[in-house]
């Protein structure tokens, strides 16, 4: 502003300031609060995706369980019972469910950190996990070999 003043026109100016600030302030609080909001909504879709990831990959193991327990119960009931194929077929039910709690296990310290992200998937090491027990269910069925 050049002198003189025109009072009208500073006490204008000076309140357009005054107001612009406070807008100002109001607009980044409000992009504070949608940004925290915004974590928290990331926090809670990793949360799902990582429930949903859990459900998935305790799916097979589950699967195998029952198959296994199954057999069992049909290689019981024949007579005479090879308990050999029956003792396998608890072996592997015993191994999978192991191997449900290990997929567990490294979950349930994950969310009791509450810094939950996406870890890489080893499909290969999945691979050679599942295949052993695919071999004596698939022996203990005669070869019949259904996907889970």
């Amino acid at each position: 502003m050049t002198k003189p003043f025109v009072r009208e026109e500073l006490v204008a100016r000076v309140r357009t300031q005054l107001l612009m600030r406070a807008a100002t302030s109001a607009l980044s609080a409000a992009e504070s609060a949608l940004s925290e909001k915004n974590d928290e909504l990331t926090r809670a879709r990793a949360s799902m995706d990582l429930a949903a990831s859990l459900a998935h990959e305790l799916n097979q193991p589950l699967t195998a369980v029952l198959s296994n327990a199954q057999a069992a119960q049909r290689l019981l009931s024949r007579t005479p019972s090879n308990l050999a194929e029956v003792r396998a077929a608890l072996e592997d039910i015993v191994a999978d469910d192991r191997r449900a709690g290990m997929l567990v296990h490294p979950m349930r310290t994950t969310l009791r950190r509450r810094d939950v992200s996406a870890a890489a998937l080893d499909v290969c090491e999945l691979v050679r996990e599942v295949i052993p027990s695919r071999r004596g269910r698939q022996q203990r069925t005669g070869g019949r070999h259904r996907a889970a």
